[in-house]
């Protein structure tokens, strides 16, 4: 089973969130936002935490946040031995320089909140 922390609240983490919460093969520890609102999305599946300061041990770190807040989170990780990624298709991979395991998981795709999105048909870059 892999385990998994998703770290950011928004469009892009909510759809990843319900793909990932649908396979017995992944566990979502953790699933971490500033906005204790839209934290109340993620309860049903998943540990949350409104605190980047106390992120639980995982294989894998998906970096779910606006592109000006991914260095300052993967920072947040430096002691995690996790595989690190975030899913901007604009930032550069050194935005998470800070950590030794990183890539990007860049879902080449527009998420709205009224739109299912159906992962079997969209390219990951």
């Amino acid at each position: 089973m892999l385990s998994m922390v998703l770290l950011g609240t928004g469009n892009v983490a909510r759809h990843l969130f319900d793909v990932f919460s649908a396979h017995r093969e992944i566990q979502l520890v953790q699933v971490v936002g500033r906005n204790e609102k839209t934290l109340s999305y993620f309860r049903k599946n998943a540990n949350t935490s409104n605190s980047f300061k106390n992120i639980s041990d995982a294989d894998v770190y998906i970096i779910a946040v606006s592109d000006t807040a991914i260095e300052s989170v993967s920072q947040q990780l430096t002691a995690k031995k996790g595989l690190i990624v975030h899913t901007s298709g604009s930032a550069s991979i050194m935005e998470l320089r800070a950590n030794e395991r990183n890539g990007i998981f860049y879902p080449l795709q527009t998420f709205s909140k009224n739109r299912a999105a159906n992962f079997q048909n969209i390219p990951i870059c």
